[in-house]
């Protein structure tokens, strides 16, 4: 079967991903593209190769990746692999994968990020009464700048101890690595040579705020990473990678999701108004949100060893693209895989993947999309779009430049929350 990834920039697809994943997950839950590389739209599938330790996050072994770079500029490749330094997690196996990851794994947990939600309510609250000032004027509200991006930003800062004064060009930086999150083939040369430039600045960044974690330790997770580097768990180039991936993962994909979730719900009224009258109804809501309109369309996988999948015998040294958009739209699993249902339940999503790489920080963004949605909810009443969203194109992140929304007749002052939590 025709694939590239391209075609998930064309327009009408960036617009509206849900046609063109519902005829690749109808032709087939797995199919061969070409020789060396595989595709899996079915949630069956998309479960299985997650789950398999056979098949490899580490791009290193893509033969794709190698002809990428064999056919890329010579600078450019050049530029990567001279400011490289260590390599996130995220991209890493067993054992180094799991070396790093549980360093700071523990201050993800669901009941220690749960102690975060007044915190997180607070400066959504106060979040939306900027936005809500700003837009008094007639204007419009704009979601992501105003709420769906300096949340997350705000969060992962707190936790990682970045002082107040730097967090508006660490969100600058943070803005910049979302090329990383991005196949290198799909993302231009200015971006990548940018995406170049950041690391090496934030790095430097994140190695002097190191020092001075080492000469005055703190109880944020920087201090975390400094302590396990101490002890030898883990490299100065391992931290600062460490802490990149958290600063940009950390809000890239929140930011995604909010922003989707909100155009989502200004299409469908009784959803806002049943969200707003039922708020225990949240957190199955932002599952249905994350299954509907996630913001990682999909992941990538290169098989270490042969694996058959759906009855599909993949061969090793091959990529295997999970398509995680058609996965969570597959009606053998989701009846009306296209309707928007807050309550829907079981709804074994995997919009955060799944197995070794499940995304470490799904407690946060859950807990952060949950409490800034229903707050907007219930504090305007209704969501309804001023314009046309703005989409930031993206093959493997889905999000939103600018979402504007009309200023309600009447705002609730009161947070939301306040009396909740």
């Amino acid at each position: 079967m025709a694939f590239r990834l391209v075609d998930l920039l064309a327009p009408e697809v960036q617009a509206d991903p849900g046609p063109f994943l519902a005829r690749l997950a109808a032709a087939s839950p797995v199919f061969e593209v070409r020789p060396e590389l595989f595709v899996v739209a079915g949630h069956a599938a998309a479960h299985e190769v997650l789950a398999s330790r056979a098949c490899s996050s580490d791009r290193r072994h893509s033969k794709a990746a190698q002809a990428w770079r064999a056919n890329a500029p010579a600078e450019l490749v050049a530029a990567l692999d001279a400011r490289r330094g260590a390599r996130p997690f995220l991209v890493l196996d067993p054992p180094d994968h799991t070396r790093l990851r549980q360093v700071v794994a523990p201050a993800f947990r669901p009941s220690v990020v749960a102690r975060l939600r007044r915190r997180v309510a607070g400066i959504a609250s106060e979040l939306i009464d900027a936005m809500v000032e700003q837009g008094s004027d007639g204007s419009g509200l704009e979601v992501v700048a105003g709420l769906a991006r300096p949340l997350p930003v705000a969060v992962i800062a707190d936790l990682l101890g970045i002082p107040h004064s730097d967090r508006p060009v660490v969100a600058e930086w943070s803005d910049a690595l979302a090329a990383s999150l991005e196949p290198e083939e799909t993302v231009g040369r200015t971006a990548l040579l940018r995406l170049v430039e950041v690391r090496e600045v934030l790095g430097e960044y994140l190695r002097a705020l190191a020092r001075a974690r080492r000469s005055q330790p703190t109880g944020d997770l920087l201090g975390t990473l400094v302590e396990a580097m101490g002890s030898g768990v883990l490299a100065e180039d391992e931290l600062v990678a460490t802490a990149t991936l958290l600063l940009a993962a950390g809000h890239e994909t929140t930011t995604g999701l909010i922003g989707n979730a909100v155009v989502r719900l200004a299409g469908d009224p009784a959803a806002v108004t049943a969200w707003r009258e039922r708020p225990g109804i949240g957190a199955s809501a932002v599952e249905e949100l994350l299954r509907l309109d996630g913001p990682v369309q999909l992941t990538a996988r290169t098989t270490l060893a042969p694996i058959s999948v759906d009855g599909v015998e993949i061969p090793a040294g091959v990529d295997v693209i999970v398509l995680l958009g058609a996965a969570n739209r597959d009606h053998r699993v989701f009846p009306g895989p296209d309707r928007l249902d807050l309550e829907r339940s079981p709804n074994p999503q995997l919009a955060f993947g799944f197995g070794l790489h499940h995304c470490l920080g799904a407690p946060l963004a859950r807990l952060e999309a949950e409490v800034a949605l229903y707050e907007l909810v219930a504090r305007l009443g209704r969501l309804e779009l001023a314009r046309a969203p703005e989409r930031r194109p993206g093959v493997v992140l889905r999000g939103m430049r600018s979402v504007w929304l009309r200023p309600p007749a009447q705002v609730v002052r009161q947070p939301a929350q306040a009396a909740r939590w």
